[in-house]
């Protein structure tokens, strides 16, 4: 009898029950979506260019209500909260500060915003198309194969730099390794110690209150202890926007669309192909950060995710979010852990985020002007500081040195150079790394000669005794795994080591465990045959399957000469213990069919028990 039957009929929730909660998930998380969302989109635009960051803050809401709207009725994914990234974000940063120096002096500043706004949707059509045929081809398994220290390099080179933008969303310029000097000016150093040490406020807070609301309600306190300061003080309007406290607006200028069909005539295409080529990099990165979200919601809810159906479902939450000129958008951790943690797991949440975050940018400036912009950079230095710190310092202790050489390696190169280039080098060095790694496998599974190990097919103990006395002339090598450049070299080399002691007449390679080859691994065999053939030995090639014979006959490696072919180690073994009989007893014939009495003979040694 089962324990329902014992304790009675299991309790219901009501409706009420199930809603309450809902709405204050959904309400925290779509405030806390808002506040992201607008700091995410002040990366965009800096320096001369910075009058058009509400056009970014309206990229980025309209991201967040899309995304949250597809992602809830789309992702299997329990109380899942899609918004706006900071990652993504801060890769097309990249190509949009290029397009700005490229393009600056020439044109009017509204067709350098324009032209950005347009790589910037283009960027997040193209990752969204990228995950719906990852998705729709059943391919998620794949990007579960990126090396762990090339994800951490990236991770720490982005956590650096949303931390370096929100310091010069705080500062209201753009700040560097050049421009550090700007810090030195009070008005802005007032501002940066302010939104640094209310980072670091955060960053404590969050790790010692570990309850969902913390963060929400802090940055709710926040809001409303800057707008009670500005009541008390009579700071009007126009005072805070001269001194960078709120985000300027243009009259009568709303945060979405972010162009109109008027300014695709000044679209300077040019100057987006000329850095398409950062594209590939935008793509990668939001990648590697949706797969590093898919797996903190795994690892924190104990649920393995459909990946190929989460891949569609974000592929298509960014085709939607591109198309209206959005920024690239994904299931965000803290949040959709949040309304788990808050007893919400429906599709409901989502779509209170995208009404709250459809609100604001309805609503626009009337919000805009009651979120201080220095709150704004002060999410975006805690966010980049806690990246940079997880993923440079704290993985020190996970990884071997040579791993996390490679994560540090990256973080510089992205730093000093670009991300693009941070990808490419991480990428060979993670390959780099793991051809070493993988050289250091053993291919080799047993090393045994003639005296060892015998074929099957005559079980005569005079043969028998001769093999023993002579087999160390057959030496017998059994291979396992996959064989490529790096391994099949070594085998090589210790192989000839062993023909060069004169010894060894016959050399039987059998492949029976070797799953596969590379086209490298031909030379390495022909190479051996050829200097076994010096040596006056024979190379015997057992076992391939049919992947393995095709790839090596395809290379040039065919039986003929002092090089043999056959398909199992004890057809071969035979092949060469015959020729090995018939030098060392001509009068031993091998190929002769003997009686049981002649074979009983040379058991027992002794005529008349034998007959």
């Amino acid at each position: 009898m089962s324990s329902d039957a014992v304790s009675g009929p299991v309790a219901v929730p009501a409706p009420g029950q199930k809603l309450l909660p809902t709405l204050a998930a959904g309400l925290m998380c779509g405030f806390l979506g808002v506040v992201l969302s607008l700091s995410l989109g002040s990366l965009l635009f800096f320096g001369e260019m910075r009058a058009f960051v509400p056009v970014a803050l309206g990229m980025a809401l309209f991201t967040t209500t899309v995304v949250a709207a597809v992602a809830a009725l789309t992702s299997r994914i329990a109380g899942v909260v899609s918004i706006s990234e900071e990652i993504p974000v801060v890769a097309i940063a990249a190509p949009a500060a290029a397009i700005t120096a490229t393009m600056s002096g020439l044109v009017p500043t509204r067709e350098i915003a324009v032209t950005i706004v347009v790589a910037a949707a283009l960027s997040t059509v193209a990752t969204g198309a990228v995950f719906l045929v990852l998705g729709w081809f059943r391919l998620g398994r794949l990007i579960r194969y990126m090396p762990f220290p090339v994800i951490g390099g990236f991770l720490a080179g982005t956590g650096w730099l949303i931390l370096q933008g929100g310091i010069s969303v705080i500062a209201g310029e753009a700040i560097g390794l050049g421009t550090l000097s700007l810090l030195l000016d009070p008005g802005t150093a007032v501002k940066v110690v302010l939104g640094v040490g209310f980072a670091a406020f955060v960053a404590v807070l969050q790790s010692h209150v570990r309850r969902p609301a913390t963060l929400p309600v802090t940055l709710f306190a926040a809001i409303v202890a800057y707008n009670l300061v500005v009541a008390v003080l009579g700071i009007s309007l126009d005072e805070l926007r001269a001194n960078g406290w709120v985000m300027p607006m243009a009259a009568d200028a709303g945060l979405w669309p972010p162009i109109v069909p008027a300014d695709f005539a000044v679209i300077d295409w040019s100057a987006i192909l000329d850095h398409g080529l950062m594209l590939p990099g935008i793509v990668i990165v939001t990648v590697m950060a949706l797969l590093m979200n898919a797996t903190g919601i795994e690892l924190n809810t104990g649920k393995d995710l459909d990946l190929d159906r989460e891949l569609r479902s974000v592929g298509l939450q960014n085709l939607v979010a591109g198309a209206g000129g959005g920024l690239p958008g994904y299931p965000a951790v803290s949040l959709s852990l949040l309304s788990n943690r808050l007893g919400a797991e429906g599709r409901l949440v989502g779509l209170i985020v995208a009404a709250v975050a459809g609100g604001v940018l309805l609503l626009g400036e009337t919000v805009l002007d009651l979120v201080p912009t220095p709150l704004l950079g002060t999410l975006l230095v805690w966010i980049g500081a806690d990246l940079t710190y997880e993923w440079l310092i704290k993985t020190a202790r996970r990884l071997t040195l040579w791993e996390y050489l490679i994560v540090v390696l990256i973080f510089l190169v992205i730093v000093g150079v670009s991300f693009t280039t941070g990808i490419v080098v991480g990428l060979l060095a993670a390959i780099a790394l793991f051809v070493v790694e993988y050289a250091r496998v053993e291919s080799v599974r047993h090393v045994l000669t003639g005296e060892d190990y015998q074929s099957t097919f005559d079980l005569s103990e005079e043969r028998r005794g001769l093999l023993r006395r002579h087999g160390g002339a057959i030496l017998i090598v059994r291979l396992q795994g996959f064989l490529f450049f790096g391994t099949s070299d070594r085998l090589r080399k210790t192989m000839e080591d062993r023909l060069a002691a004169g010894q060894v007449r016959f050399l039987v390679i059998d492949f029976g465990r070797v799953s596969g080859v590379d086209s490298s691994t031909v030379v390495s065999f022909v190479r051996l045959g050829q200097t076994a053939a010096r040596r006056g030995a024979t190379l015997v090639i057992t076992g391939m399957n049919e992947k393995v014979s095709r790839v090596l006959t395809r290379g040039g490696l065919a039986a003929g000469g002092q090089l043999r072919i056959e398909s199992d180690i004890d057809h071969g073994l035979k092949w060469c213990e015959d020729r090995l009989i018939a030098d060392v007893a001509p009068d031993l014939d091998v190929g002769r069919a003997r009686s049981l009495e002649e074979m009983t003979l040379g058991i027992v040694r002794d005529e008349r028990l034998a007959e």
